[in-house]
């Protein structure tokens, strides 16, 4: 589970944070304007976020039918949708951060850098401050939906206790 949810973390860096990026990242010139208008900085902040909420949600779909397809696993499609769609929205929301903070021109290559390898070292074996990070609990949530349709058939207790995977939260 763990390689699993790093080749998807993978595939969704490259997709979801080059355009999560331009969400804040062109408006900010937009965004001063208002504010010093006299206009509700959290009411500009709530329409971009939610006029970009579509956008999410069909990509979330979208990845979720070509992953199902291909992969065929044992859990719901509805189960996989809601762990791809929060990885969707980690992704999302980690870029957008990033968009506000970087230059426009450079912002798109450095939030797929850092996307990229926050997949490549989260979804590993327990390191120190691993927690912290959302690939981590991603391979976790995997690793509990996928055993729990075969955990009458075979021991996972060792798997558990070698790679640091709790099941039942």
């Amino acid at each position: 589970p763990g390689m699993l949810s790093a080749l998807w973390l993978i595939a969704l860096a490259g997709s979801v944070a080059p355009a999560a990026v331009r969400t804040f990242g062109n408006t900010r010139t937009m965004y001063w304007r208002e504010a010093s208008g006299g206009y509700n900085r959290f009411a500009f902040y709530a329409g971009t976020a939610s006029s970009e909420m579509y956008r999410l949600m069909l990509s979330a779909v979208h990845f979720t039918v070509v992953a199902y397809v291909m992969w065929r696993p044992t859990m719901s499609f509805g189960s996989l949708l809601g762990l791809l769609a929060l990885a969707f929205f980690a992704l999302d929301s980690q870029s957008v951060m990033l968009g506000i903070v970087l230059d426009r021109n450079t912002a798109p290559l450095l939030a797929t850098v850092i996307a990229v390898f926050t997949s490549l070292t989260g979804g590993s074996a327990p390191v120190p401050g691993n927690f912290l990070v959302y690939p981590y609990w991603m391979t976790n949530m995997l690793y509990d939906i996928e055993t729990s349709f075969t955990s009458h058939m075979y021991n996972f207790e060792i798997v558990n206790d070698a790679f640091g995977f709790t099941t039942g939260k």
